[in-house]
C-alpha cells in the first residue's frame, strides 16, 4: 500500500523494473521535461520493497502496443493490477483481483465465479473475454476446460479494453485480460505465506527467486501453492496444487531466454451451480433459498483439472536500435467435469427440477509470437516499429452427455434420487483451429505528439468432427484489421488521445437450426484523456467510446446447449479511473462506468434492448491509510463497490438487482513491534464485510423457468508471510 513514483515509472523503458504499488497508473504521466524524456531511453531501477511483496524484477507491459512504447504514448484504455494491490486485498481468483477495476464486471457468476475466470469487460458478450498469459493467447478448450491460474503465480493483471485484433490476432471487440507471471529476479528474495479463512479455507504458498551462479548470468524462481477449503454450498469442495519453475540466463548483456513451466492440478473445483430468479432475485413467499443449499447429488458430483505449460521467452537486441523477441509456450489440459444441477423451479416454489451434465474436455495449445522492433530516428521524427509473425492452434476432444434427475425440495433437500445417466454421450467431436497472422506496426513521435499506426492480416482455419454422424465441418476466414492513433502530450500533465481498432474473430459451431456461425467482427471509437498533477501524487484518466460488433454469439435460452448469433449490438460508454493522495498515508483509487448498449438488428422483441448481464453503472472506491507515530506498521483498506442492474436475457423481461459491497484489509508489519521478527507480516481480509446477499447476474427465457448466479457470502482470511 506504498505511494507509487509515478513519473519513474511511466518514463522508463520496460527493463530493469521493481514492482511497486499503485502501477496502475503506470500509463497516466507524461514526460515532463527534457531530462524526463531522455529517461525515457534508459533503465532505471527502484529500490526493493520490504514491505508485503518481494523484489521482483518486472516489464512496464507491452500489452497495449508488444512494443517499448511507455504505456502514457498508447491511445487505448488500459488497467494495471499490481502484484501489491493482489495481496493486499487477498485475491483467490483472478475475477476478484479486477473488482475495482473500471469497465470489467469481473464476477458476473457470483459465487461459481471460483471454478473459471469469466470477466466481461466493456460488456463482451458470451462467456467471457480472450486471456493472455506472458503476452500468449491461453487455449480456452471451447470456453471452458482452459487454465484459470492461481494469482499466486502472477506478478501483475493487465486489462487492455477495445479491440487488440492488430496485435493478437481472433478475439472480441471489447479487449482482453493479460496475466503476468513472476519470473527470475537478480536479486535473492523468498517469502512463505499460511492463510487460513472462513469455511475451513487453507493455503500454503511459497516464492523463491534469486541468482544461481556468482557471475550474473543465471538466475530461477519457484513458486508454488496448495489450497484446500469447503464452500458457502453444503457438500462442496475446492483443492488445487501448483508449481510454477522458471529460470532465466543472460550470456551477455543483449541476450536473454527464460524458460518457464506451470503445473496445476483442481481435483475438486468447488461450486457451479445456479438458483432460482424466485427466492434468489425475486422474493418467495416460502422465503429465500438458502445460502448453503446443494441442488447436486453426492457420490454423483465431481470434477477434475489439470493444466500443463511449458515455454521460453526468448530476446536479443542487436545495438542500440533493433531487437528481436520470440514467445513460445506448449500447453496441455484435462477437463472432468460431473454434476447434477438446477434447472428451473416448480409452481409450489419449493421444488426444483434438476438434470445431469458432464463434460469430458483434453487438449493441447501451440502459441508463438517472433517480433522485431526497431527505432528509426531522423528529421526530428522518431519511428518506433514492429515487425510481427504469430501462430496459434488448439486441438482438444469435446464430450458431453445430458441426462435426467428427480426434484429436490429446496428447503428441505433429501438427496439419493433417481440420476439418469445415459451410456452413450449426446455430443463427441474433435475441434482443431488454426491461426497465422502478420502485423506491422509503427509509432511516429514528434516532439510531444505520437502517432500510432498498425495493421494486420489473418488467416484461420476451424475443423471440427462430430464422431456418432461421421460429420466433418470445415471453415476458414482471412480478415484485415487495423489501428490508428494519436496522443499529445503537455507539459501540464495532461495526455489526451483519439484512436479507431478493429477486431475478427472466427465463430465455430452452429445453432438449434443447424445454421453455421459467421465470424463476429467489430470497431471502436476511442477519445480519452490521462492527467498527472506536478506533484506526481494525483493521476486521472478519463474515456468515452463507441463499440459496434456484428455475429456476436450468445447463450440461446430457449435451446439450452446451443448458442445464438445477433446481427448486430451498439455500446457507448464512459470511463472514470483515478489514483490520488488528498493528504499524507491517504491513498484513494476510485473507477466509474456507465455503459449503454442496444441491440441494432434481432427479433422484433430483441430490438433497442440492452446486451444481457452488463449493468449500465458501476463504481467502486478503495482507501488506502498507512497509520503514522505509535502506530506505525498498522495500515488499513477499505473498499466499497457498486454494480448495477443488469438484464437476464435479451428480451430484458427481468434482471438482477444492482448491490453494494464493502471490504476492509488490516496489515501490521510485526517487525515493527520485534526487531527479531523482522520479514514477518500479519494480514486480515474480510470481503463482503456486511454479508449483504447479493446476485452476481441472472438468466433464462423467463422468472419461472429463469435462473440467477448467487454471490459470495461474508468470507474472512488470515494470512501469515515471511520474507527473507
Amino acid at each position: 500500500m506504498h505511494h507509487p513514483e509515478f513519473r519513474m515509472l511511466v518514463a522508463a523503458r520496460p527493463a530493469g523494473l521493481k514492482t511497486l504499488a499503485g502501477a496502475i497508473v503506470l500509463l497516466l504521466c507524461p514526460p515532463a521535461s527534457a531530462q524526463e524524456q531522455a529517461a525515457a531511453t534508459a533503465p532505471i531501477t527502484l529500490p526493493p520493497l520490504t514491505v508485503s511483496t518481494l523484489p521482483v524484477e518486472a516489464t512496464a507491459g507491452r500489452t497495449g502496443t508488444k512494443a517499448d512504447i511507455p504505456l502514457i504514448e498508447t491511445p487505448q484504455s488500459i488497467s494495471v493490477v499490481t502484484r501489491e494491490q493482489l495481496e493486499d486485498r487477498a485475491a483467490t481468483t483472478v475475477g476478484q483481483a479486477l473488482r475495482y477495476t473500471p469497465g470489467v464486471v469481473a464476477e458476473w457468476r457470483g459465487l461459481s465465479s471460483g471454478k473459471y475466470d469469466h470477466i466481461v469487460v466493456r460488456g463482451s458478450a458470451g462467456y467471457t473475454v480472450d486471456a493472455y498469459w506472458d503476452g500468449l493467447k491461453i487455449p480456452g478448450m471451447g470456453s471452458i476446460g482452459g487454465a484459470s491460474p492461481d494469482p499466486y503465480f502472477l506478478e501483475r493483471v493487465e486489462v487492455l479494453r477495445g479491440p487488440a485484433s492488430v496485435l493478437y490476432g481472433q478475439g472480441a471487440t471489447n479487449g482482453l485480460v493479460h496475466l503476468v507471471s513472476k519470473l527470475p529476479a537478480s536479486a535473492a528474495a523468498r517469502e512463505l505465506r499460511l492463510t487460513a479463512g472462513s469455511f475451513g479455507y487453507g493455503q500454503l504458498a511459497l516464492d523463491f527467486t534469486g541468482p544461481v551462479d556468482g557471475n550474473g548470468r543465471l538466475f530461477y524462481r519457484l513458486v508454488g501453492v496448495g489450497l484446500d477449503t469447503d464452500s458457502p454450498v453444503d457438500r462442496v469442495h475446492e483443492r488445487r496444487i501448483g508449481i510454477a519453475p522458471s529460470l532465466t540466463w543472460r550470456p551477455d548483456a543483449a541476450t536473454s531466454l527464460t524458460l518457464s513451466g506451470n503445473y496445476q492440478h483442481d481435483p475438486d473445483l468447488g461450486y457451479y451451480d445456479t438458483r432460482p430468479v424466485i427466492g434468489t432475485a425475486l422474493p418467495n413467499p416460502l422465503g429465500q433459498v438458502p445460502e448453503n443449499f446443494f441442488a447436486g447429488e453426492p457420490g454423483v458430483d465431481a470434477s477434475d483439472r489439470s493444466h500443463r505449460a511449458l515455454g521460453y521467452a526468448f530476446e536479443h537486441r542487436f545495438g542500440e536500435n533493433w531487437s528481436f523477441r520470440q514467445n513460445l509456450r506448449q500447453v496441455a489440459a484435462d477437463y472432468d467435469w460431473q454434476v447434477v444441477a438446477f434447472q428451473s423451479l416448480r409452481p409450489d416454489n419449493r421444488t426444483a427440477n434438476r438434470y445431469y451434465s458432464r463434460i469430458v474436455r483434453s487438449g493441447t495449445g501451440l502459441q508463438l509470437d517472433n517480433q522485431l522492433q526497431g527505432r528509426i530516428t531522423g528529421m526530428g521524427i522518431t519511428h518506433t516499429v514492429l515487425i510481427g509473425l504469430d501462430h496459434q492452434r488448439e486441438d482438444f476432444d469435446n464430450i458431453t452427455y445430458a441426462g435426467s434427475a428427480d426434484p429436490i425440495d429446496i428447503f428441505a433437500p433429501v438427496y439419493g434420487g433417481a440420476v439418469n445417466i445415459p451410456a452413450q454421450p449426446r455430443g463427441n467431436a474433435r475441434q482443431k483451429s488454426r491461426q497465422n497472422g502478420f502485423y506491422l506496426q509503427d509509432q511516429i513521435r514528434h516532439n510531444r505528439l505520437a502517432l500510432l499506426l498498425s495493421a494486420r492480416r489473418d488467416h484461420t482455419a476451424n475443423r471440427s468432427y462430430n464422431r456418432p454422424a461421421a460429420q466433418l465441418s470445415e471453415a476458414s476466414d482471412q480478415a484485415s484489421t487495423w489501428r490508428a492513433g494519436a496522443v499529445y502530450l503537455f507539459d501540464n500533465g495532461f495526455a489526451p488521445y483519439l484512436s479507431h481498432a478493429e477486431s475478427f474473430q472466427p465463430v465455430s459451431g452452429f445453432d438449434a437450426a443447424g445454421r453455421p456461425f459467421q465470424p463476429a467482427r467489430g470497431k471502436q471509437l476511442e477519445l480519452g484523456t490521462r492527467w498527472q498533477s506536478v506533484s506526481g501524487n494525483t493521476l486521472f484518466s478519463l474515456a468515452v467510446f463507441r463499440l459496434d460488433e456484428d455475429n456476436l454469439s450468445m447463450p440461446d435460452h430457449n435451446n439450452p446447449g446451443f448458442s445464438i448469433q445477433l446481427g448486430a449490438v451498439g455500446t457507448r460508454g464512459v470511463e472514470l479511473e483515478g489514483n490520488f493522495s488528498p493528504f499524507a498515508n491517504l491513498h484513494l483509487q476510485v473507477s466509474y462506468s456507465h455503459l449503454d448498449s442496444e441491440i441494432q438488428y434481432g427479433s422484433a422483441q430483441e430490438l433497442g434492448n440492452s446486451r444481457p448481464n452488463v449493468p449500465e453503472n458501476s463504481a467502486s472506491l478503495w482507501a488506502d491509510y498507512a497509520f503514522p507515530g505509535v502506530l506505525n506498521g498498522f495500515e488499513a483498506g477499505l473498499g466499497l463497490r457498486y454494480v448495477g442492474a443488469s438484464p437476464a436475457n435479451t428480451a430484458n423481461s427481468f434482471s438482477a438487482p444492482s448491490y453494494t459491497l464493502a471490504d476492509l484489509a488490516l496489515h501490521y508489519d510485526l517487525g515493527r513491534a520485534n526487531e527479531g521478527w523482522r520479514g514477518a507480516q500479519l494480514d486480515l481480509n474480510v470481503k463482503n464485510l456486511l454479508d449483504e446477499d447479493y446476485v452476481g447476474s441472472c438468466g433464462g427465457a423467463s422468472v419461472a423457468g429463469g435462473y440467477c448466479w448467487a454471490g459470495y457470502p461474508r468470507t474472512l482470511s488470515a494470512t501469515l508471510s515471511y520474507h527473507w
